[in-house]
C-alpha cells in the first residue's frame, strides 16, 4: 500500500480505479483486493493503451461477485502510470488498485516502468498486488 502526502486514505474507498492490462499480476491484484471491490460504489477499470486486455473477461468476473464496473479505454503520450494517475485524480478516486512488476525488477530499476513510476510519485492511495 503507498500513500501519497497530498490525499489521505480511507479504509472504505468508494470510488476505486483498477489499473488493467489482463496479466497475470492484475489478476492477483484483483483477487486480492475483491472485498474493497465489493465495497465499493464503483470501480472504474482503466485499460492503458493495450489492445487486448480481456477487459471483457473482467467486468464479467467483478459483475458476478457484484461490483459496478466501468470500463475505461484510456489513450496518452506519457507511461501508462501518468495516465492512471491522471484518470484516478479526475475521478476523485479514493483507492488505485494494480499489479505490481510484471517485468523483472532489475529490468523495472534499469528501464523505468509503471510500477517503479507509481512507487516514486503515487497521486493517491495505491493497492499493488504481485
Amino acid at each position: 500500500m503507498l500513500l501519497p502526502n497530498r490525499k489521505a486514505a480511507t479504509l472504505r474507498p468508494k470510488r476505486i480505479v483498477l489499473g488493467w492490462n489482463g496479466r497475470r499480476e492484475a489478476w492477483i491484484a484483483v483477487r486480492s483486493s475483491i472485498h474493497l471491490l465489493q465495497e465499493a460504489s464503483r470501480v472504474h477499470v482503466a485499460v492503458v493503451e493495450v489492445e487486448d486486455a480481456n477487459s471483457a473477461d473482467l467486468a464479467t468476473f467483478l459483475t458476478r461477485h457484484g461490483v459496478e464496473v466501468v470500463i475505461d479505454h484510456l489513450q496518452g503520450s506519457d507511461d501508462p502510470a501518468i495516465v492512471l494517475q491522471r484518470h484516478a485524480e479526475s475521478l476523485d478516486a479514493d483507492l488505485i488498485v494494480m499489479g505490481a512488476y510484471g517485468h523483472s525488477r532489475l529490468a523495472e530499476r534499469i528501464l523505468g516502468g509503471t510500477t517503479q513510476t507509481m512507487l516514486q510519485h503515487p497521486a493517491v492511495p495505491v493497492l499493488m498486488a504481485r
